[in-house]
């Protein structure tokens, strides 16, 4: 899996931040307590946890700089010979969703999604927390 570009809103001090990502070597740099943990934080639960996670892992999430609104993220990787994208809204109730998008073609949502994600990932599931 190579991962292209990360968008996320509302996710701890990340209000609206949209990275591309080299294809040749990308490095995250910048001062302590800047984002830069939160940022790939962000990402492996855009891809590894399923959007109705609640509890104190939503609460973690949570924006921590004033008042925001719900956690999202979008995550562009190629995996399994196609690019695909991932977009969760982390509501922490059964009204959170997800959607992935593969080569531009129609999107996948709900339980489909979850399952083709965990399959284009190589693991069994995504995780409840």
């Amino acid at each position: 899996m190579k991962i292209h570009a990360v968008k996320v809103s509302n996710y701890r001090i990340h209000r609206n931040l949209d990275v591309r990502f080299d294809d040749q070597l990308t490095l995250l740099a910048g001062p302590n307590e800047s984002g830069k943990s939160t940022l790939v934080e962000a990402m492996h639960m855009g891809l590894y946890l399923r959007p109705s996670a609640a509890g104190e892992t939503r609460k973690s999430m949570l924006d921590t700089i004033g008042p925001g609104g719900v956690p999202e993220v979008e995550v562009e990787f190629s995996a399994k010979g196609g690019r695909h994208v991932v977009r969760k809204v982390f509501t922490g109730t059964t009204n959170a969703s997800i959607s992935l998008q593969t080569d531009g073609g129609r999107p996948l949502t709900g339980a489909q999604a979850e399952a083709r994600l965990a399959d284009l990932l190589g693991i069994q599931s995504l995780a409840t927390a």
